[in-house]
């Protein structure tokens, strides 16, 4: 989210078989001691069973 509210798609999710980053997002998501934003998927990974994934939040100057 944006400092004025705004909201944006950070990822997507794809359904294709093999994809390693895994999709369908499952379960609630957790904010760890690190500031980064951690869930899972029941999909992809490296054998089909899931995927842990991580979302760092990042900083923008106003403006950019």
């Amino acid at each position: 989210m944006t400092t004025d509210g705004s909201v944006g798609v950070h990822h997507v999710f794809n359904a294709n078989e093999g994809e390693i980053d895994g999709y369908e997002p499952r379960g609630a998501l957790l904010t760890a001691s690190d500031g980064a934003i951690y869930g899972t998927t029941i999909r992809g990974g490296t054998f089909d069973a899931g995927a842990i994934f991580r979302l760092r939040r990042v900083s923008v100057p106003p403006g950019q």
